[in-house]
């Protein structure tokens, strides 16, 4: 486009949506207005207890014991996961369901160890 053509434009565009002159003089509704961060968020959690590996365990598989359906599980073993793009610092490896429905023993650890890793970190070695 030539110089013309966009001197033309412009004198149309401006015609047809007013100048925002008025944006100046007015004050923004709260939602639009700047916000400044500080450094506590009305969302922000509380920390996380360290446990350690043992500890962890002992509190997964008394909770899973206590699931319908898992009274017969053996043991779990909890592995350190280090992952930037999880908040959890550690996860269930595997789990010896005992007598227990492999398949009730997998359903009730899903909500066992998403629950207890909002709550604990694997305490460092």
């Amino acid at each position: 486009m030539d110089a013309r053509v966009i001197s033309a434009f412009t004198r149309v565009f401006d015609a047809l949506l007013p100048a925002h002159d008025w944006l100046e003089t007015q004050t923004l509704p709260r939602a639009f207005q700047k916000r400044t961060m500080t450094d506590e968020s009305p969302r922000t959690k509380p920390e996380k207890l360290p446990k350690t590996k043992t500890a962890l365990e002992d509190l997964v598989l008394a909770e899973l014991r206590a699931a319908s359906g898992c009274g017969g599980a053996v043991h779990v073993t909890v592995v350190a996961y280090d992952d930037y793009r999880v908040g959890a610092t550690w996860e269930v490896a595997s789990c010896n369901p005992g007598a227990s429905a492999p398949e009730d023993c997998e359903r009730a650890l899903c909500d066992i160890v998403g629950r207890l890793q909002q709550h604990f970190d694997i305490a460092s070695a």
